[in-house]
Order: C-alpha cells, then structure tokens, then sequence
C-alpha cells in the first residue's frame, strides 16, 4: 500500500442536538452539547487510516488546549501528525455543529488557525511526502493558494489529486489538474463547475452543458457525486451515463462526517492500488457506516466493516 496525503483542516467541533433553526428562529438544545474532534481534513485522515492507509496529515493548529486535544486525537487515530504546524496567535479552528432528530446537520466554521496554512509549506510537505502511488486529498476549508499548492504538487510529483469541494464555491481550473479526481456531493455540484472559464472556456470552444461535463472537460479524470442516502455516481466521459453504486441500508444517527468517511475511504482504496470502481464501492460502505453513530469520527470503518457492509448490501 503506498500512502494518503491530507492537506486540509483540523477544528474542534462543538456539537449540540437541536431542531436546525429557521434564519432569525431561537431552538433549544436537547441535552448538554459535546467537544470533538473534526475539521473535513482531518476526520478524512482518521478515515483513511481506520482502513490501515499510511496517513500524513498537513495542517496547522493553534497553540491552545483545543489544538492539544486536536493532536492526541490524530495520533490516536494513527494519522501522522509530523507536518501540523501549530500557528501562534491563532486558535484552532472551530465548528459548531446542529444535529436534528432526523440525523441531518447544519454547520457553522470559524478558520482559526487554517487560515494559516501557506501554500510554499504545502509544496514542500507534499514534496517530502511523494512516493509512487501515493494520493493527496485536499478540501476548500483551508484557503486556496494552500490547495491550488496541493493540486500543483501533487501533479509535480505524479500524485494523484483528489478535491472535495467543501464549503462549496466554483473552482478554478488550477484547481483541476489533469486527472484529478472531483468529489462533490450533490447540491455542490453546479457550484462548484460555476467558473467562468469552465462555461465558456472550455477546450475545443464552447463548454458542455453539465456540471460533470464541465468538470471533466477542464481536465478532471474522473467526478464522483455523491447523494447521501442513495450513495454515489462516477461519471468519467462527459455525456456518458455514470455508474451508479447504491449505499448500503443501515440506521443512521447523525450525518455528519459521512461525506469525509467517504472521501478518506476512497484515499485509501486508491492509494492501496484498487481500481477506480472498487474504491468507489468501498467508499460508499464506508461513508454509510459513518452515519450509524454521533459526531464526524464516531463511526469510521474499518476493513471488517466495510467488507461485512458491502456483503449485506
């Protein structure tokens, strides 16, 4: 197995169990809220090492007890944390997270120190980190020269780069490098294709009429949108009909998380040496069992697992 590069972010979650509130609407909270562990980078790290992927994690914390706490949990996880800065001035970043009775989450992140992260430590780190096969994954919640870097070394070093578009804006096409794997779920997809150069600077002239399409005729390999409940697509030729991998059926507690179990899942798959279609598959195994328990990390797979998922599916 080679390895799994994380550029991306590490928060603290302040977790409460609430009716998600209406703008201006006041909600109690039922029961005391909870700190844990999270930010999209990190918990996709956790994920890709639950499935035994030698996992670096490139990040910055800050110089306080919650990024103390953010460390022991990374290295607990056995995510190696020897690339994390810890950021003077800075407090580690910080989520508050609203969980309703259905399982569905609504968001609110403060940066802290992943505001931090500069793109020439990002280089130099992915650069130190190459091996062949390795994948570096990266996410929008840390500031995009930091992953406009990660994609650039990852293609200097012939790494394979895989995006998640997370907190949903349009990418640039730095941002996509030639068969660079996209990872939106569903409601950030037309987003994330919305550049301007991918709607009317596609090559060839004129740009396809689909998210997908734009995406994949900006250079991207492959675009996996994933759909929650319902699992996920892979498109990988514009206009094709994507193949579908349905998720398996199990009782879900609290979404949060899933999309990045999955994301580290399919790190892991890939940097293992799976085939696109097979990673995919474990991926949505593993994004469906992180749903079965509160909180990002409170249900990440491992190998058992998702095997004993997909055989029951």
């Amino acid at each position: 197995m080679s390895r799994v590069i994380v550029v991306g972010s590490i928060n603290e979650d302040v977790l409460v169990r609430a009716p998600i509130p209406a703008p201006g609407e006041t909600v109690a909270a039922r029961g005391d809220f909870a700190l844990l562990p999270g930010g999209k980078g990190a918990n996709a790290a956790c994920a890709a090492a639950c499935l035994d992927a030698p996992t670096w994690m490139v990040g910055a914390v800050g110089a306080d007890a919650a990024g103390d706490r953010a460390l022991a949990a990374l290295r607990a996880a056995r995510v190696d944390v020897g690339r994390i800065e810890r950021a003077p001035g800075a407090g580690t970043g910080q989520a508050i997270v609203v969980v309703d009775d259905e399982g569905e989450n609504a968001i609110v992140i403060a940066a802290g120190a992943n505001a931090t992260i500069a793109p020439e430590r990002v280089e130099r780190a992915v650069a130190a980190l190459a091996v062949p096969g390795a994948v570096v994954l990266s996410n929008l919640e840390i500031p995009l020269p930091a992953v406009v870097a990660a994609a650039r070394a990852a293609s200097a070093n012939d790494l394979r780069f895989l995006l998640d578009p997370t907190p949903t804006r349009p990418l640039p096409p730095e941002l996509i490098p030639p068969g660079a794997l996209i990872v939106p779920n569903e409601h950030e997809l037309e987003t994330s294709a919305g550049w301007e150069e991918l709607t009317i600077g596609a090559p060839g002239g004129g740009a396809p009429a689909s998210p997908v399409g734009r995406l994949l005729a900006a250079g991207a390999g492959a675009v996996v949108v994933t759909r929650g409940a319902a699992g996920a697509d892979l498109h990988t030729r514009a206009g094709a009909p994507p193949r579908t991998f349905p998720a398996p059926r199990v009782e879900a507690v609290d979404t949060t998380g899933a999309g990045d179990a999955f994301r580290g899942a399919l790190a892991a798959a890939l940097a293992a040496g799976a085939a696109l279609e097979e990673a995919v598959a474990e991926a949505v195994a593993a994004g469906a069992y992180a749903t079965t328990a509160s909180g990002a990390r409170g249900a990440f797979a491992d190998r058992d697992q998702v095997a004993a998922l997909r055989a029951g599916a």
